[in-house]
């Protein structure tokens, strides 16, 4: 490879995972919007809830399809399809005055960032050899947690001083400049399509068969659903809002507070994945990290901690729950070579949707037991009313601590041929 196509490589690369690390920005964005999206569609917390739930529903729902797509067609033609939907939705939620309307802008959403990560990924696959495969992979999972604590603090200031509408046409500017970029500099590769006929198809459902039929794959995909669920919740929806009731702060440094969580689950994802390498165990790393997890988000919660206090358990909590990455490992180990890609997809669907059902719930609950006070036109809960609603929290811990001693411990090996 000469040194015109490294670059090139590199760029398209650092394309893809600006529009992973984008994207990340706008998926968290809600949880420092909660008040103002409240005040401006006049709906309840449920609502709201099920606004964030939206993106989730479309983006598990498209996993598999999406790494079919970009196996068949490559991805630069579906990276510049997908950011381009992405443009469109921000377009449509920066004018939007209906719930409705909302409802289907995050939908698309959605759409468009399920094919962030995975496409990236085939980028690097296509333009990289194997052994850099690991480090451009977890940089790019790094980016997206750097994008959801941008998401946070940061975006919640730029929000005050300029209106969030602004800041959404702002994004989808952005977008549209970016599927600019990754249609000019970046370089199509040719895709070798194999099984596209009735065999092909057949292996496919039979693949599928071979891993829901794997009674670990559902303890496991139980596990990390339960693990990071906690984290969607409260990281990416209700935390900012809780912490500004909870601690009497602004909603701007409240984002920041729960934004540290992020850039400890950037750090924790390697980190943790080099320790279960080194000692040759996934479970005992991933039940230490579920019951660290239970531990600091609930004082965090319950505990009436201090803003420094709670914003360094939330980076440790944050580092611990990187053991997500220690799943996706077990994932692979436990089921045949040739259905790791299947696999992987549906583990990477269960992080996602405990969360995005959680996430509602949530909201149905604050509903359920708010009192009727509503302060600058919107409704307040307090912070026993959210300290009840997060009961949901340390039980999903609970059930990912029970869920390992039903596992076995693939030891970094292999487990089926």
């Amino acid at each position: 490879m000469t040194r015109q196509d490294q670059f090139f490589a590199y760029l398209a690369w650092f394309l893809g995972a600006l529009f992973f690390l984008v994207d990340y920005v706008i998926r968290v964005s809600p949880s420092v919007l909660t008040p103002e999206l409240m005040r401006t569609f006049h709906v309840h917390a449920f609502a709201i809830g099920l606004f964030s739930g939206y993106f989730y529903y479309i983006y598990i729902g498209m996993q598999i399809p999406v790494g079919m797509l970009v196996d068949r067609y490559g991805p630069k033609r579906l990276l510049i399809m997908s950011i381009l939907i992405c443009a469109l939705s921000t377009v449509i939620f920066s004018n939007t005055h209906s719930i409705s309307t909302g409802y289907f802008s995050r939908m698309l959403m959605g759409f468009g960032a399920a094919f962030a990560f995975v496409g990236t990924l085939k980028l690097i696959s296509l333009k990289f050899n194997p052994e850099r495969f690991a480090l451009l992979a977890g940089i790019t999972q790094a980016m997206g947690m750097l994008g959801a604590m941008i998401g946070q603090g940061p975006i919640a200031l730029l929000y005050h001083h300029v209106g969030w509408r602004l800041v959404m046409g702002g994004f989808s500017m952005f977008f549209i400049l970016l599927s600019l970029c990754v249609f000019l500099f970046t370089k199509e590769n040719k895709i070798t399509s194999h099984d596209h006929d009735a065999s092909g198809a057949t292996k496919m459902l039979s693949a599928l068969k071979a891993v829901l039929t794997n009674r670990q794959n559902w303890l496991n995909c139980l596990f990390v659903g339960f693990l990071y669920a906690p984290s969607a919740c409260f990281g990416e929806q209700w935390g900012a809002s809780f912490l500004s009731v909870n601690q009497n702060i602004s909603i701007a440094t409240a984002g920041h507070e729960t934004g540290i969580m992020f850039i400890g689950l950037a750090i924790g994802c390697p980190v943790l994945g080099w320790i279960s390498d080194y000692f040759k165990t996934r479970i005992i790393v991933m039940r230490a990290s579920a019951i660290v997890c239970f531990a600091l988000l609930t004082m965090v919660i319950y505990g009436n901690l201090s803003l420094i206090w709670s914003t360094v358990f939330l980076f440790v909590y944050g580092f611990f729950n990187g053991a997500i990455v220690v799943s996706y490992s077990m994932a692979s180990e436990i089921n045949a070579r040739r259905f790791t890609g299947i696999a992987l997809g549906i583990a990477n669907m269960a992080s996602v949707l405990v969360g995005a059902l959680m996430i509602p719930v949530v909201g149905f609950i604050l509903d359920f037991f708010w009192n009727g006070k509503i302060v600058n036109g919107i409704h307040f809960f307090s912070p026993h009313i959210y300290k009840i609603a997060f009961l949901a929290l340390p039980i999903a811990f609970i059930g990912a601590v029970v869920i390992t001693f039903f596992q076995k411990d693939s030891k970094c090996k292999r487990m089926l041929a």
